[in-house]
């Protein structure tokens, strides 16, 4: 009898482990955010668990110094020309309180780690201002520069001005790799 006791409990608690991950990994907020400052740049808020097999949409989970969760990206694009434009929206969720304001680095680079052209940029919200739970999406429109050609990646990472420290990742350079695009004249 106390071995069917021992194993109703094990259930419970192993029940109540997963209802208490659960709770933690629900998102706090889905109200929309804005930004004014460019027609060019547009934020919104979306629940991540909804649709993330749309055409475009690329899956990819990443922290960065325990603040900030990537969530993946889309691109309208993935055969482009010199001197075409694209659209990428970048996904993020805030993980913890921030009492610093960061910038997101994009590096479009070569095969060789060369950087071919970047698109440094403030998101829409200072990161100072995300709260545990925020989603945060921001579109870009970016050039693709002239004279270039072959397939390009693309990694993304996070530092603060002051410092010019990164935001930790697994990587020793603190930037990760998420995807690539072609350019083919």
């Amino acid at each position: 009898m106390s071995k069917r006791k021992i194993r109703w409990d094990r259930i419970i608690i192993v029940t109540l482990i997963f209802l208490a991950i659960l709770y933690v990994m629900r998102p706090e907020k889905t109200g929309n955010i804005t930004d004014d400052l460019s027609a060019k740049k547009e934020a919104t808020a979306i629940d991540p668990y909804i649709n993330m097999t749309r055409p475009g949409y690329h899956n990819f989970s990443a922290i960065f110094g325990y603040e900030i969760m990537f969530m993946g990206y889309d691109v309208n694009e993935t055969i482009l020309h010199p001197n075409e434009t694209f659209e990428i929206t970048y996904h993020w969720k805030a993980l913890d309180k921030m009492d610093k304001d960061y910038i997101v680095f994009v590096h479009f680079t070569d095969n060789n780690n060369r950087i071919l052209f970047q698109q440094d940029h403030m998101p829409p919200i200072q990161t100072s201002k995300w709260s545990p739970g925020d989603i945060i999406n921001e579109t870009y429109t970016i050039r693709v520069p002239e004279n270039i050609n072959g397939t390009i990646d693309i990694g993304i990472g996070w530092w603060y001005p002051s410092t010019g420290k990164r935001l930790n990742t697994e990587n020793q350079d603190n930037k990760l790799i998420i995807g690539q695009i072609k350019i083919s004249d």
